[in-house]
């Protein structure tokens, strides 16, 4: 059952939300408040992911311009609401 689900996954192409992680990233440093030397070394990596998501986030693919051919249209009468 495991391997069918696993094969199932690896099909199909995965994509994050990384929303969704920096919501949970952010959450985690909430959580880790303590003054002791691994909570501040815990938010100091935490702080790390959450800017890299941030930017993953905002980075857009570059995309290509589909050229469309400009059509002129010409109509006889104005557009009007007809009730």
């Amino acid at each position: 059952m495991a391997q069918k689900l696993w094969a199932a996954m690896t099909e199909r192409a995965l994509t994050s939300d990384f929303s969704a992680a920096g919501i949970h990233l952010e959450r985690a440093c909430h959580y880790l408040q303590g003054t002791d030397h691994t909570s501040v070394e815990a938010r100091q990596a935490l702080d790390l992911l959450i800017e890299a998501v941030a930017v993953a986030e905002c980075s857009r693919p570059v995309a290509d311009v589909v050229p469309f051919r400009k059509v002129l249209l010409l109509r006889r009468e104005p557009l009007t609401n007809h009730l």
